[in-house]
């Protein structure tokens, strides 16, 4: 019987899957290029890191053409991947395929908590939670998925209007008009701010990550 935990033939891969796939990778590095160089705060005040013409119509060209599409495609080509290899594993090993589907899942978990401390943007640990949910899912019945699916694209719309309702202007206002009076309050909460954005300016830099590689290789 053919191992159920090695990597398929290459007769047995989708090239069409493998090409969206690093269509989608690009995607999402041209995306987080500016984070690479600069901090997660950056232009959080109004201002601009490239003020130029160029520059400015080049970013709005970026956020136009990959600004939020490669996340949906890489999710997209999760659930794929999961049915696929699930489909094959239980195929080869039906009593052992969906333990070795958690296996691959806890693999990339060791890889998520690594790339959490070397960059503040890891989404590895959002699929590895994804993937266990899957697992949970795959049971279920079709009606119960595609209500799932109705809810999941209703929620944001439903949120952002009882978020809207509930967290007005004058609520917000009113919430931090008592911090605000307070001087000794209002210098801790601005201390926490300059900490938290001075953490957030060097895990967003070139050199801390190159720090940090350097520290974790033992160069």
């Amino acid at each position: 019987m053919t191992d159920a935990s090695g990597p398929v033939q290459a007769s047995e891969r989708i090239p069409t899957l493998d090409i969206v796939r690093g269509f989608a990778l690009l995607g999402i590095l041209i995306m987080n290029m500016p984070g690479f160089s600069a901090s997660f705060y950056a232009e959080a005040d109004g201002s601009h890191l490239w003020p130029g013409m160029l520059d400015q119509r080049a970013e709005q060209l970026r956020d136009m053409l990959f600004s939020g599409k490669f996340n949906s495609m890489f999710s997209l080509l999760f659930g794929i991947g999961f049915t696929i290899q699930l489909g094959r594993m239980l195929a080869r090993d039906p009593d052992h395929g969906a333990a070795l589907y958690v296996r691959r899942l806890l693999v990339l978990m060791a890889f998520a908590v690594v790339h959490c401390v070397l960059w503040t943007g890891d989404v590895l640990h959002i699929y590895v939670v994804l993937g266990f949910l899957l697992l949970v899912f795959r049971g279920v019945s079709n009606r119960a998925v595609v209500a799932t699916i109705v809810a999941l694209i209703c929620y944001p719309a439903v949120s952002g209007v009882v978020r809207l309702l509930v967290m007005s202007a004058g609520a917000v206002a009113e919430a931090l008009e008592p911090l605000l009076r307070d001087p000794a309050r209002r210098s801790d909460l601005a201390a926490r701010g300059r900490a938290r954005a001075a953490q957030f300016a060097w895990a967003g830099s070139a050199e801390g990550h190159l720090r940090a590689y350097r520290a974790a290789i033992r160069i």
